[in-house]
């Protein structure tokens, strides 16, 4: 279970994809691909936002872009604003202006 602080953000992948000529956008599949041998995991969605894994602590204010990839065990500290970025499992966010530091966490 996540525990969630208040004022989240998590924006999704917009389509920036040209409409054709009926105005109908064209379908692309979005595709995960993980570390190692894994196979890649394709997405049924239209749009994308980003994955948060289990037991991620998140502060209040954040704003996650899409594309975001955060690892079980994670902490995101309160007024984080972060784009497309993978965090490795076990590690803390914080935020010291005007950059993002991602530091393994003490468990």
């Amino acid at each position: 279970m996540a525990r969630d602080g208040l004022g989240q953000v998590l924006a999704h992948l917009p389509r920036l994809l040209r409409a054709q000529r009926d105005g109908t956008l064209p379908v692309k599949e979005i595709v995960l691909h993980g570390p190692g041998d894994e196979p890649p995991y394709r997405c049924t969605a239209s749009q994308f936002g980003g994955l948060i894994g289990d037991q991620v602590q998140t502060g209040s204010m954040i704003i996650l872009g899409p594309g975001i990839a955060v690892d079980r065990h994670s902490a995101i500290a309160a007024s984080v604003c972060m784009g497309s970025a993978i965090v490795p499992a076990a590690s803390v966010v914080r935020s010291s202006s005007p950059e993002v530091t991602i530091e393994p966490r003490r468990i």
